[in-house]
């Protein structure tokens, strides 16, 4: 059950007279004659199963109420994976080894050159 509008009664014609009544009216304006139940979906209550009329706010059966009837419909089981095996093995990616010279544009770039060692004696 969830929350919707009231739903609007189609006028109805009166069996005896002929009378067009609103879908509300239990009984003919006109002349008293008791008017048939209007045609409203019937939905099963989520509890018991008995059926109630789709606009039913409680159910005539067990009293589960639309809230309630929303929390049982909304409660479903959800599968949690299982947790990966720990002895496993891993496969990581490698950087290349230093043998191998870049190739494209990288390769045209000229290497930076490295600082001369600091020699204490060589100063004055």
């Amino acid at each position: 059950m969830c929350f919707r509008p009231p739903a609007i009664a189609m006028p109805q014609k009166c069996s005896s007279c002929g009378t067009m009544n609103a879908g509300t009216l239990k009984v003919c304006r006109h002349c008293g004659a008791d008017m048939p139940e209007p045609d409203v979906p019937k939905i099963p209550c989520p509890r018991c199963g008995a059926t109630n009329p789709e606009t039913a706010q409680v159910c005539a059966t067990c009293g589960l109420t639309a809230q309630e009837a929303l929390l049982l419909s909304s409660s479903t089981k959800i599968s949690v994976p299982a947790a990966p095996d720990p002895s496993a093995k891993i496969s990581v990616p490698t950087a290349p080894s230093p043998s191998v010279k870049p190739s494209g544009p990288a390769a045209s770039i000229p290497s930076i050159p490295q600082p001369l060692a600091h020699n204490e004696d060589t100063q004055n």
